[in-house]
């Protein structure tokens, strides 16, 4: 009985964890994405925090719009407005780094709509009565001059403000208005205020909104910042969309398509340990048979085993003289033919041929006597150890033709006598 890593017990367990591994690597293709889902960021639509956009999202979803996320290369082939939301100059996705301005121009190129919304605050952990969000300063630049360098932009004062243009008139408030202080003579202004333009398409058709405090999650719930949000959905390009998308690759939500950073997150990573924990089981359950053997275990009998089925296997089709009697006679003909001795008729022609070429070179004689040898074997139609005598005799006979020097040295005297012939 096996024991032991080579135990049914343990082949059974080795199956096991193979269904297990197939099992979950189907359940990581199907479910995986809605297991580990995306870790959201301070400003985009997956985030719940004050500054992120997912109530932005969920509004819009909730007044009958499809909302999609962009998380693909592909930025002019969508026809419907999309929405870059607080971006980063720079994403990555497919396995390549884009950069805002190319996304923006391919869009540009294909007159597709496009609404850009300036960055504006960080999150930055406080344990004072102040807000815990501060002004950044560098990432509005930084975004504007990728997109429409001519621009300029300012923070002014917090409080109440009345904003208007030919997207309607609204009474907003947010903490310190961002605004456009210059824009290109060539730029459309869809909403103004007092200390600058708000809201402007430029040359290219795309929209760009200096403040992005009205998408936010924490400033949406105000009536004219709702109503400011759905002035520019429905009436920033003529007319009401069916779907909006928002771009998460500048928020470093991209696709990613290396198989090294997919195995390497969760849930992916539990199929490589499992995967490893079932190899160092394989392993472990095949390196027994390198190790020593067994005490008491049964090895078997080896090559002598087919040895004696193959002659029971022959001896039950003839007995051992009929098949000497044939090896004889092979060993004799190969002999008679590969010397070129001519055309004998019979055996007997062809064993005295070959004596007569073994006298000639100065060897033994025998092949006569070889062939009356095993038909004597043949007629007693019975075992005998001298059978085997007599195979290895012919055996010996043949080899000794065939490779002796005195043949080398006749067939180099007859090829030499052949050229002067041929020359002759």
């Amino acid at each position: 009985m096996e024991t032991g890593l080579l135990s049914v017990r343990m082949r059974r367990t080795v199956l096991v964890l193979g269904a297990i591994s197939v099992l979950g690597t189907v359940g990581a293709l199907l479910y995986g994405q809605k297991l580990h889902g995306i870790t959201p960021g301070m400003s985009d639509s997956y985030g719940r925090g004050p500054i992120g956009h997912r109530a932005f999202a969920e509004t819009l979803q909730r007044l009958g719009y499809y909302v999609a996320q962009n998380r693909g290369s592909r930025f002019d082939g969508t026809e419907s407005p999309m929405w870059f939301l607080e971006p980063k100059p720079t994403g990555r996705t497919g396995g390549f780094d884009r950069e805002l301005s190319e996304a923006m121009e391919a869009r540009a190129t294909e007159r597709l709509p496009t609404v850009l919304v300036l960055p504006k605050w960080i999150l930055t952990p406080s344990t004072t009565e102040t807000p815990n969000v501060l002004l950044d300063s560098v990432s509005p630049g930084l975004v504007l001059d990728a997109v429409a360098p001519e621009m300029e932009y300012v923070v002014g004062d917090s409080g109440r403000q009345v904003l208007t243009g030919v997207l309607g008139e609204f009474e907003v408030q947010v903490p310190r208005l961002q605004v456009f202080t210059r824009v290109a003579p060539y730029d459309e202004v869809l909403l103004d205020g007092p200390e600058g333009a708000v809201v402007v398409r430029n040359e290219n058709g795309a929209i760009i909104i200096s403040d992005p405090d009205f998408f936010h999650s924490f400033n949406l719930h105000r009536a004219d910042h709702a109503a400011l949000t759905l002035a520019v959905v429905e009436r920033g390009f003529g007319s009401r969309p069916d779907t909006i998308v928002l771009d998460e690759v500048f928020h470093g939500h991209g696709m990613q398509y290396s198989l090294a950073e997919a195995l390497g997150e969760f849930p992916n990573l539990l199929l490589v340990v499992h995967f490893l924990l079932l190899a160092l089981a394989l392993i472990a359950a095949g390196s027994v048979r390198f190790g020593p053997p067994r005490r008491g275990a049964k090895l078997g009998d080896g090559t002598g085993v087919a040895v004696e089925v193959s002659a029971g296997v022959l001896a039950e089709g003839q007995h051992a003289g009929a098949i000497l009697l044939e090896y004889v006679q092979e060993v004799v003909l190969h002999t008679y033919d590969t010397l070129g001795l001519g055309t004998a008729q019979t055996l007997d022609e062809s064993a005295r041929a070959l004596d007569e070429a073994a006298e000639r070179r100065a060897l033994s004689a025998g092949a006569v006597a070889l062939v009356d040898e095993a038909r004597r074997a043949f007629a007693q139609k019975r075992w005998t150890p001298e059978l085997f005598s007599i195979a290895e005799r012919a055996h010996a006979f043949r080899s000794m033709l065939l490779h002796s020097k005195h043949r080398k040295s006749n067939t180099s005297a007859s090829r030499a006598v052949s050229s002067k012939a041929n020359a002759a």
